[in-house]
């Protein structure tokens, strides 16, 4: 199992957590005044000149098969009584995704305009939030060598995060369904979206990593490899599909991979 170390208003605490055995257990403790690293099961060198890895969620370490678009449709149809409009449940996420509205507003927007009182807004909202984690177990699923991943990254005591554009607790449960049980990042939480460098940097902070030691893999040209770049970060593009790489693009990736399983080799030699 392996623990992360975020920093939050008050303070630093134990956020994370993956399972392999107890012996390669390394905590970050919580840590009211030293900060310090504790190892369980034997002592842990500090994570300073360390190489540590980022992961964006979607599409690279899991897929949770357009949960929010279904979840948003569904809703519509119970409090309307009828199907609403596809473009309508697009338009929202995309003002939350890329106009980065929060995601209550956004979600509000559509529903203020398919007839929705106030009180009803921010009911069918509550049921919003609830229904995307309730379905979670259904919708999510880990991408192939997912899990084999992080437990080899685990093995040879890489740290590793993940940071994520989406809404906090979604992305939590997303992470947690894969069996990634680390603190989640997410651009709604720093009030920074990717691919904006600043992004990057402040989930650096949030973990605590050396800047100049870490890797960031995703799967969006545009939104992870342009933004990691940007920020100095070390890219990995996870390229599933084996596309080209769009040339129009100002950043390139320093690796490619059509599988995770080529992540380890890679950051092992960084």
């Amino acid at each position: 199992m392996v623990v992360c170390e975020v920093r939050t208003a008050n303070d630093f605490h134990v956020v994370c957590s993956f399972s392999i055995p107890l012996r390669s257990i390394y905590l970050l403790a919580p840590l009211s005044s030293s900060h310090r690293i504790e190892d369980i099961g034997a002592r842990s060198a500090n994570l300073v000149n360390m190489v540590a890895v980022l992961f964006d969620f979607d599409h690279t370490l899991g897929f949770d098969h357009q949960l929010e678009e279904r979840v948003l449709a569904d809703l519509g149809f119970r409090w309307t009584g009828g199907p609403v409009p596809d473009q309508d449940v697009r338009r929202v996420l995309l003002a939350f995704r890329e106009d980065h509205k929060p995601i209550r507003e956004a979600v509000s927007e559509a529903l203020e305009k398919w007839g929705l009182t106030s009180k009803e807004i921010a009911e069918a909202f509550d049921e919003f939030v609830r229904d995307c984690l309730t379905r979670v177990p259904e919708s999510v699923k880990p991408a192939e060598h997912s899990q084999e991943l992080l437990k080899a990254l685990t093995e040879k005591k890489i740290p590793f995060g993940v940071f994520t554009n989406g809404w906090k607790a979604l992305q939590e449960a997303k992470a947690r369904q894969i069996g990634y049980l680390c603190h989640v990042v997410t651009s709604e939480e720093l009030g920074l979206w990717k691919p904006d460098p600043e992004a990057f940097k402040e989930a650096i902070r949030w973990f605590r990593f050396e800047k100049d030691r870490v890797a960031y893999v995703g799967d969006s040209p545009e939104t992870d490899i342009v933004g990691a770049k940007k920020a100095g970060l070390v890219a990995i593009w996870v390229n599933f599909e084996n596309k080209p790489y769009p040339e129009e693009l100002p950043e390139s990736p320093d690796y490619q991979v059509t599988s995770l399983l080529e992540i380890v080799s890679i950051v092992s030699k960084l």
